[in-house]
């Protein structure tokens, strides 16, 4: 009966959101194209980055830059006027074309930060790897289509939002080209020289496990658990909305869901009862928040219908869903 009940109440809302989506296409303003490169000086904590963003004529450009050192703009290799404050750079540009944006930001890890108590951790760079999560680049406050190069130190592995990713070996590292045709409200990027990959493919979905060397007997079991969510929620809401997903170990204690990946900490990954539970969790939000955005404004549906369909669907098999309800 549940089932039943289940599919049928998630059938009406992906109608309902896909409905309220195409309605509102045809009036939504174009989305930018967004091109980034960076490198890194690891040894400072240091990234260096170029943005390169499309832009209209007359259609006010504002982005995130708080924390960020803003060495140049320019439009069409021009330099263009702009006004910072507050940690918001706005461009009102006179004309159409490539507006360049050149900066560089440091972000050290502060002594004794990111404890396994921590819910809101910061961007680092540092011997233990690389985590840039919100506010590393001149972000826009809207949706943008990404493309990402990430030129890393020799041994590193990145990973970021992505449905191809091209590896371009250089005497002194590698770039990272991640390219990805979906719009996104940001990006990431994580990378590490201790990365081990082991690689497999389920329902046209190129499937990976970034694990640390001490971790690597846990990637198959990982990657087992990943095409099991992946079969339930294809049956249940839609096929997988995306063309690879990557479970990714982190060398800090934090469990996140990006587009095409989920970043769980190393505590987190070796706890036996994560496959059972959270790891789902994190699938789930592949369709719902990273597929389908919310308005974190007005309520964050995707965490409830998320919370409703893993974390209590799970319980609801057991027998336990109304003890879960409570």
């Amino acid at each position: 009966m549940c089932m039943l009940y289940c599919r049928t109440a998630v059938t009406s809302i992906l109608f309902l959101l896909f409905f309220l989506l195409q309605t509102g296409h045809s009036t939504a303003p174009a989305v930018p194209q967004y091109e980034l490169s960076v490198s890194f000086d690891i040894a400072r904590a240091k990234v260096t980055g170029a943005s390169k963003i499309s832009v209209v004529k007359g259609e006010p450009v504002a982005l995130a830059v708080a924390g960020l050192n803003i060495r140049s703009v320019r439009l069409n290799q021009r330099g263009a006027a702009y006004q910072a404050a507050n940690g918001k750079l706005t461009v009102r540009p006179e004309q159409s074309g490539i507006l360049e944006i050149r900066y560089d930001g440091v972000f050290a890890r502060a002594a004794g930060a990111a404890t396994s108590r921590d819910t809101d951790i910061a961007n680092v760079i540092g011997r233990e790897g690389i985590f840039l999560a919100a506010a590393w680049y001149p972000q826009p406050q809207r949706l943008a289509h990404y493309r990402l190069k990430a030129l890393l130190p020799r041994g590193y592995i990145g990973i970021s939002e992505a449905e191809r990713i091209q590896r371009v070996d250089g005497r002194d590292g590698a770039t990272f080209i991640f390219n990805f045709d979906h719009p996104v409200d940001k990006i990431s990027l994580v990378a590490s020289d201790r990365y081990q990959i082991r690689q497999d493919h389920f329902h046209g979905v190129e499937l990976s496990a970034y694990f640390f060397p001490e971790d690597q007997a846990l990637a198959a079991k990982y990657l087992d658990y990943t095409k099991k969510y992946i079969d339930l929620y294809d049956k249940l809401l839609v096929p997988f909305p995306f063309k690879r997903f990557a479970v990714v170990e982190n060398f800090l204690p934090t469990g996140y869901s990006m587009p095409t990946y989920t970043l769980l900490g190393q505590e987190v990954v070796r706890l036996p009862f994560i496959v059972e539970t959270s790891l789902g969790h994190e699938i789930l939000h592949q369709w719902f928040g990273n597929d389908l955005y919310i308005d974190e404004s007005k309520g964050n549906w995707a965490e409830g219908l998320t919370t409703y369909l893993a974390d209590h669907w799970y319980q609801e098999q057991k027998g336990e869903g109304w003890r879960y309800r409570k």
